[in-house]
């Protein structure tokens, strides 16, 4: 006989932790909300545990985290902000496990966290919009790639790629977590008015990866709701035809070919590297200083920085994610993943955070009330 899980309401510490696992500033303060609201959790979760009886947490993603933990430790090269990060990143399955499993969350304070985050990237867009980097407007506008003067002041990261990246994963969770509801007319308009601003903050970004991953995504959400046959052809030809009529364009574009020369780069250093370094990586935080450039790529970062025992890790995880999620997976985990592969970083709090969230809810381990 199955067990009755009596679900009780998400903790306000739970809130907390899910409306800043995101929020970073880090082109107007050092201590980004993040920060902060880690630390509350922190210094909070011990007085919260004590009030209950278990908390159980699945062992698979556990001895992850833990053998994740253990590695990054051993990286004394690493710089120090983006080890925080990567701790906060591995605890932050932890916190969901904790404030989320067998709970239920209120509607209108999810459609509040979803909407702050949509409101803060397209605050950042319009900020860049408005405020260009003009520094190298005649070689980017020779380059025919001056879009970039848009993409340089982020208030939030140092590159607009990295907020296109999170607007990504937040859109796919969004849809991925309401699209079992029914609302009435005031919610739908909620509902589609946060939808729109972040697709819009997704164009503010100038981020042509992160574009892709939207389209990736709408692409796997379509495909579950309609004829997937049908479907499937029809976009497998309008991609083709895409692909093929860009292609002579993308062909001449620095930005783009730069990606393949990052890949060569890559590919020498391996060859000379020793085999600590092959293994252990040269710590987070210092690629850049042993290719010369930076890596853009969340994989190649993974790689250089942590090694093939690092980059092994981190597959093993979305081995774990593809498990528990299925084919929704390639719905909110794949559309994310593949825009990283532009820009990418180890600093994931946000994704850890959510892409838990979306297990517990496919597992009917946490839902979301009317």
């Amino acid at each position: 006989m199955k067990e009755f899980i009596q679900f009780h309401k998400v903790n306000s510490l739970g809130y907390i932790w899910l409306i800043f696992c995101g929020f970073y500033l880090t082109k107007i303060t050092a201590l980004s909300p993040i920060y902060l609201s880690f630390l509350l959790i922190t210094i909070s979760a011990p007085l919260y545990l004590s009030a209950k009886k278990t908390i159980k947490i699945d062992r698979s993603f556990f001895s992850l985290s833990c053998m994740s933990l253990l590695f990054s430790f051993v990286i004394l090269n690493s710089k120090t902000p983006l080890l925080i990060n990567l701790f906060i990143s591995l605890i932050s399955p932890f916190l969901v496990a904790v404030f989320y499993k067998n709970k239920k969350a209120k509607s209108n304070i999810l459609f509040f966290i979803f909407f702050s985050y949509a409101l803060l990237f397209n605050i950042d867009g319009i900020w860049r919009v408005m405020n260009p980097d003009l520094t190298n407007l005649e070689k980017l506008e020779s380059l025919e790639i001056g879009f970039q003067i848009y993409k340089g002041n982020s208030i939030m990261y140092s590159d607009s790629n990295y907020v296109g990246l999170q607007a990504v994963l937040f859109i796919s969770v969004y849809a991925y977590l309401f699209k079992e509801k029914t609302f009435n007319v005031n919610r739908k308009i909620i509902y589609y008015t946060i939808l729109i601003l972040l697709l819009s903050s997704i164009i503010l970004s100038f981020s042509r990866s992160a574009t892709i991953g939207m389209c990736t995504f709408l692409f796997f959400h379509l495909l579950e709701k309609t004829n997937k046959l049908f479907f499937l052809v029809a976009s497998i030809l309008a991609s083709t035809i895409t692909i093929v009529f860009f292609s002579n364009h993308f062909s001449n574009d620095i930005s783009y070919n730069s990606k393949f020369h990052i890949l060569s780069i890559t590919y020498d250093y391996l060859h000379h590297a020793d085999i600590y370094r092959m293994l252990f990586g040269v710590g987070f935080g210092n690629a850049a200083n042993v290719i010369g450039i930076g890596t853009h790529n969340l994989f190649i970062t993974f790689l250089i920085e942590s090694g093939l025992i690092g980059l092994m890790l981190f597959f093993l995880i979305l081995i774990y994610f593809l498990k528990k999620l299925k084919y929704d997976f390639f719905i909110v985990v794949f559309p994310f993943i593949l825009s990283s592969m532009s820009l990418g970083t180890t600093a994931l709090p946000y994704f850890f955070t959510f892409i838990c969230l979306c297990i517990l809810k496919k597992h009917k381990k946490f839902s979301i009330l009317p």
